[in-house]
């Protein structure tokens, strides 16, 4: 038996004999130092993690496990499977800590998150899972298993809270994967039951609009479908999240095709949040010609529109755009 075995089975000793709570942080904390190789003690520091003991011991002996690393993924993964919630989410934590440590471990701790982070009865518990996995995202943000995971969390949670989440997770990886996924979670086909699917498909929009982080050319391939959405979809409210990234996303060349659409839409928010998004265009370079081609159409709505609210937009619009195009600079 070599000395760095010795010294662990001494430490280990400790660990397991001592009545003293500051004793067993002293061996947990010898242990912590040569953690690589101090696979040995993992069943007494689980113990401990298992066990009550002092919050700052318990902490110590988390700690030290998941330095451990890769050896402790079979023990933790137990915790995943137990009745007591607050026990999956010690174990969600741990496993998600150990894997972002190794990012060689993301894809193995992943696999085992997935079932919890879909299928757990208690939200809060789904909840763990998918804030751990949003944080491995950061370290490997081409990770196709977990791109396609949170693209399902989407599409399946109840709980708008975790949606949310799974949404702001795939808006920092991969852009060209993400958008993939949110595409697929914004088509009504991808549910079984169509009705109930609007909000889940809001919330796959936002986390698109999110996605761009203020560079709205990465949306241009998803031009087309915002489109189709703009036209068809039947839920209003996913018309009106669509319309703010389609026009930042189009500039200039579809204004006037969205109007041309928003112009018949029933719901006046539609036609607010393009005019108000509109005005934010004014402020990227636009061209005199495709600017002179939306003012009839605007003039049309502040004439016919039937919400006063809105005819009241459209001449602010309107007035803007002819205040702008009688500066010289404009080409």
């Amino acid at each position: 038996m070599n000395k760095d075995k010795e010294k662990l089975n001494e430490f280990i000793g400790e660990l397991r004999n001592s009545d003293s709570t500051k004793e067993k942080k002293a061996a947990i904390k010898k242990i912590n130092a040569m953690a690589m190789n101090a696979e040995a003690a993992l069943d007494e520091l689980m113990k401990i993690v298992k066990g009550r003991y002092d919050f700052s011991l318990q902490s110590l002996a988390e700690e030290t496990v998941i330095k451990i690393g890769e050896p402790a993924i079979p023990l933790l993964a137990k915790f995943l499977k137990s009745p007591l919630r607050k026990r999956r989410s010690k174990g969600i934590g741990m496993l998600g800590e150990i894997a972002y440590n190794d990012k060689e471990l993301i894809d193995k701790i992943v696999h085992l998150l997935r079932p919890v982070a879909l299928y757990d009865l208690k939200y809060e518990t789904r909840l763990d899972a998918i804030v751990a996995i949003k944080k491995l995202i950061k370290r490997k943000k081409n990770s196709e298993s977990i791109i396609r995971l949170l693209g399902e969390v989407l599409r399946k949670d109840g709980m708008p809270q975790n949606r949310l989440e799974a949404g702001e997770a795939l808006a920092l990886a991969d852009k060209k994967l993400a958008i993939e996924e949110l595409l697929k979670s914004m088509d009504r086909k991808n549910y079984f039951a169509l009705r109930f699917s609007g909000d889940t498909r809001v919330s796959a929009a936002n986390a698109l609009y999110s996605l761009s982080g203020g560079n709205y050319s990465v949306l241009k391939e998803t031009i087309p479908y915002l489109f189709e959405h703009l036209k068809n979809d039947p839920y209003p409210v996913m018309r009106i999240t669509v319309v703010q990234p389609l026009i930042l996303a189009g500039g200039w060349d579809v204004v006037e095709e969205v109007l041309d659409i928003i112009i018949k839409d029933r719901f006046y928010q539609v036609r607010s949040v393009a005019f108000s998004t509109i005005g934010v265009l004014l402020h990227m370079k636009p061209k005199k010609k495709v600017m002179r081609a939306v003012i009839p159409l605007l003039k049309k709505i502040a004439r016919e529109d039937k919400y006063e609210y809105v005819q009241s937009e459209a001449r602010d619009l309107v007035e803007e755009i002819e205040e702008i195009l009688k500066e010289e600079n404009i080409e």
